[in-house]
């Protein structure tokens, strides 16, 4: 009998299904080409999650930092109505409401009024909601009684002498729409003498919250203890009640502040909302910023990590060239992440997350050497203007050309500058103090202007910056958010006095915001 070849061999000892040599390597390239692109994908799974949970936590900041000012702003209002309630109040117990009293109260009343702003007026009614006096008239009779309006009746029902805060209505005096700060006037046994109402105007305190940057989908509201939505920007279904609203809800209705993400009852609209209660006023603000605006440049920076990450996965897949090569691709995709995660894409600056990181590290180093640490923060001056005027790609062209200068108006290596976000750059100044970070300040400011790029929209008619400097030798080591806040600070004043000009914030090593800042005068 002839023996079996080798081939014959082969295939008597190896079962049909049983892959041979080549196949065996396809499929452990294959393999290890999965198990890499399933690594890289659980990689931008995480990272892309995590950058989420910075851009949730960045918005929760901004939101309570507003609601805590303009929180500041009403209760200074609301303050300066209560003054003049404080002081009708005790005349009207002294002198009385007879006729010469009540030409007294009037003209006392137009003074009130003369000095402040926010008052729509100042009225008296008596027990019985009867006019009596108010800062135009000093004759009874003149408007209808009281008794209808909220404020009254709850003083009826109340005794004690807090302020009451009730509307939105429309004033008697004025017909213009108001929001109503209200005392209760006593006789002298305690039982109810009647009213005292200061109107407060509703454009005033909307003025206020126009100011408040809360993106284009954003809402400032003031919402009164009984769910009455007072005052909100845009104006919309002022006067509902909304009791169903989460912050008063069992888990926060008694909290000062809070913040929480939720879907808005009156459009909609998924926000995240910040909430801050005025202490002794019964009213609340409440600050929301519109999911789809302040998760817009972290979506952003998703899809294209996404597309990124598609091409490392097509190269990953092409394993056609071996083991070596792919590692190679896959070293230089990684690399190449790493570089976008840390660059900004337009200016290719260091980005938000590398200043943060650069931040920390810099103020533990100065916190441990006993060095100080300066701040520059940098804003476009009138950027919205300049866009709304040349268009977004000739703004971004600007944007570039001030990066780049800014870059190389800074010499030292261990300095970093980083786009901060929109319009605003920031310059980390290690063992730097105030007076040197604002000789850089000031070149960087110089050679912005230097530049000559005409601006319309400017008092100058060329683009300029405004600049806030801070700076501090550390105490405690995670306080990094104190330079940023007084380096903010700065720059709100240098904006504030005319801006193209560069301010330094005082004395922030007790890490408060409200240190005293000296603006420099632009001198070009």
């Amino acid at each position: 009998m002839k023996a079996p070849s080798r081939s014959d061999r082969a295939a008597l000892i190896r079962p049909p299904w049983l892959p041979g040599r080549e196949f065996s390597l396809r499929a452990l390239l294959a393999g290890f080409a999965l198990f890499i692109c399933l690594a890289f994908i659980a990689g931008f799974a995480v990272d892309t999650l995590r950058a989420r949970d910075v851009a949730i936590a960045v918005a929760r900041r901004s939101a309570e930092n507003l609601a805590e000012s303009l929180g500041q702003q009403v209760s200074a209002t609301f303050d300066a109505a209560d003054a003049a309630l404080i002081t009708i109040s005790e005349l009207v117990e002294i002198e009385g409401t007879g006729p010469a009293a009540r030409i007294r109260l009037r003209d006392s009343m137009a003074a009130r009024i003369r000095q402040t702003p926010p008052l729509d007026g100042l009225i008296v009614f008596d027990a019985h909601g009867r006019f009596v006096v108010s800062n135009i008239s000093a004759t009874h009779g003149w408007m209808p009684a009281s008794t209808d309006r909220p404020y009254f009746r709850y003083h009826q029902s109340h005794a004690g002498s807090s302020v009451y805060i009730s509307g939105p209505a429309k004033s008697k005096i004025e017909n213009s729409w108001v929001i109503f700060a209200s005392r209760r006037l006593d006789h002298d046994d305690g039982t109810f003498a009647g009213v005292v109402v200061a109107p407060i105007a509703l454009a005033y305190l909307e003025r206020s919250f126009a100011a408040a940057d809360v993106g284009h989908f954003g809402v400032v509201a003031l919402i009164a203890d009984s769910g009455t939505l007072l005052v909100r920007r845009p104006r919309t279904s002022v006067g509902r009640r909304f009791r169903e609203s989460a912050i008063f809800a069992d888990e926060y209705k008694y909290l000062a502040a809070g913040t929480y993400i939720g879907t808005s009852i009156v459009d909609h609209v998924r926000r995240l909302f910040a909430f801050q209660r005025l202490g002794r006023y019964p009213v609340v603000i409440n600050v929301a910023f519109a999911e789809k605006e302040y998760l817009a440049g972290w979506q952003s920076d998703a899809r294209a990590n996404f597309i990124a990450l598609m091409a490392v996965v097509v190269l990953i897949g092409g394993l056609a060239g071996g083991l070596g090569v792919q590692i190679g691709r896959r070293k230089a995709a990684e690399e190449a992440l790493a570089r976008l995660a840390l660059l900004d894409g337009l200016t290719s600056l260091a980005n938000r997350r590398q200043f943060d990181t650069v931040l920390a590290n810099e103020w533990r180093r100065s916190a441990r050497d006993k060095t100080p640490l300066s701040l520059l923060m940098i804003d476009v001056d009138n950027f919205k203007a300049y866009n709304d005027r040349y268009g977004h790609q000739q703004g971004d062209a600007v944007l570039i050309s001030i990066a780049r200068t800014i870059a190389s108006s800074i010499v030292r290596p261990g300095d970093l500058v980083a786009r901060y976000g929109g319009e605003e750059f920031a310059v980390i100044l290690p063992e730097t103090d105030a007076v040197s970070a604002l000789h850089v300040a000031e070149r960087v400011r110089l050679a912005v202007v230097a530049l000559g790029v005409p601006h319309a929209g400017a008092e100058s008619g060329i683009a300029s910056v405004s600049i806030g400097v801070a700076d501090t030798i550390p105490v405690y080591a995670d306080a990094a958010s104190a330079l940023v806040n007084a380096a903010d600070t700065a720059l709100y004043d240098a904006k504030r006095a005319g801006r193209n000009r560069s301010s330094v914030q005082l004395d922030i090593r007790d890490y408060s915001s409200s240190a005293n800042s000296i603006v420099i005068p632009a001198s070009a």
